[in-house]
């Protein structure tokens, strides 16, 4: 069945509308009104997110030329799709025209791989020579697409994981949308396969470099927050070598979202984490940065001992005289600092002290009132 104002480029598939008149639209799709009752849940939910899409795709560019147009609007209509990539036949598009426009009215219900296609062309990035504003476009239904997917049946979840296990290793933007997409909508299945290739340096079953397996941590972090927190309280906390592991920076970011999530105290991580000279910058970075907003009398020991540290790391020292003046009221900031300058021997730091004690003198009541 094709509903009237679509015209159908293969089985399966439709294009966009043609030339109607202006503020017009074609009537949705209806694929439950012929699909067997027990797959109407899934062609259902994959109709709205389709539909979508086609909404968002059709423009003029990819209208039928009407009658008499110019040379650019025939060229157009001539022009070749982009070839085929590895990952379930998917095409990178070379624009928004050619975004997945396919509506489900036609589908066999009882089989899902129309929708994994064109959930994969969706996600497929585009050709690094397109312009900017079609490179924006694209990452925005990107973005649309993958928030759907939270709430699509578990049958996709697994379908986006088979595609995942046969996407080309090279493509990480690609893998990065079918692995969210399947986490998102199949949790409780992805779950076990996120934890494997965190854990796993070679990336479990769907081979993820360090990139991707510091998206799985994200991803845990939304899914199961308890159990990733207390594996990484282990990997962060207990000072052994991370090498193996993503960026101990990226790790602690997905912390501190599955402890936020769940209400878990995170002061002793972070503490841990930023007087820990054997940490990478960044983390420790991170850490100091987080004490100035979870003050409490731990954080405040530890920024603290990392003011005063001899290190040499300019940068993390003033990040934690910045986290100290947010903490503490202005009147004990100035005599924290005014007593860590008379003993200062970095220039850069004296004056990095001299002004943020001047900038706090503003703060302070007059003399004498």
């Amino acid at each position: 069945m094709v509903t009237p104002g679509l015209r159908p480029e293969r089985p399966g598939s439709l294009s966009c509308p043609a030339a109607m008149p202006h503020g017009t639209r074609p009537p949705p799709p209806n694929p439950a009104a012929t699909a067997p009752s027990g797959a109407r849940g899934p062609a259902l939910w994959a109709q709205g997110l389709l539909w979508g899409l086609l909404l968002a795709a059709c423009g003029p560019e990819s209208r039928e030329p009407a009658a008499g147009a110019g040379p650019r609007a025939a060229a157009g209509a001539d022009s070749k799709p982009a070839p085929s990539s590895a990952a379930g036949g998917a095409q990178r598009p070379s624009g928004p025209a050619d975004l997945p426009t396919s509506g489900p009215e036609s589908w066999p219900e009882s089989d899902l791989e129309l929708a994994l296609s064109d959930l994969v062309r969706a996600l497929t990035p585009l050709d690094p020579t397109v312009t900017s504003d079609l490179r924006r476009s694209w990452q925005s239904r990107r973005r649309e697409t993958l928030e759907r997917l939270r709430s699509a049946p578990d049958a996709l979840g697994a379908g986006l994981l088979a595609r995942l296990e046969q996407a080309p290793e090279d493509d990480a933007l690609l893998r990065d949308g079918l692995l969210t997409g399947a986490a998102w909508a199949a949790p409780a299945l992805l779950e076990p396969v996120l934890f494997e290739a965190l854990e796993d340096y070679r990336g479990g079953r769907i081979r993820a470099d360090l990139g991707l397996r510091a998206r799985c941590a994200e991803l845990l972090a939304e899914i199961a927050p308890e159990r990733l927190a207390t594996l990484l309280e282990g990997v962060l906390g207990d000072g052994q070598p991370t090498a193996t592991w993503p960026r101990e920076e990226m790790l602690l970011g997905a912390y501190l979202s599955a402890v936020d999530r769940i209400g878990r105290d995170a002061l002793g991580l972070l503490t841990s984490v930023a007087t820990d000279i054997r940490m990478e910058a960044a983390a420790r970075n991170r850490a100091v940065k987080e004490l100035g907003s979870r003050c409490a009398p731990l954080g405040l020991a530890a920024l603290r001992t990392v003011l005063t540290e001899s290190t040499g790391d300019r940068y993390l020292r003033r990040l934690a005289a910045q986290s100290l003046i947010a903490c503490l009221p202005p009147e004990q900031a100035a005599q924290e600092l005014q007593a860590v300058l008379e003993l200062e021997a970095d220039p850069g730091m004296q004056q990095f002290l001299s002004s943020a004690l001047d900038q706090l003198a503003l703060r302070l009541p007059p003399a004498g009132r």
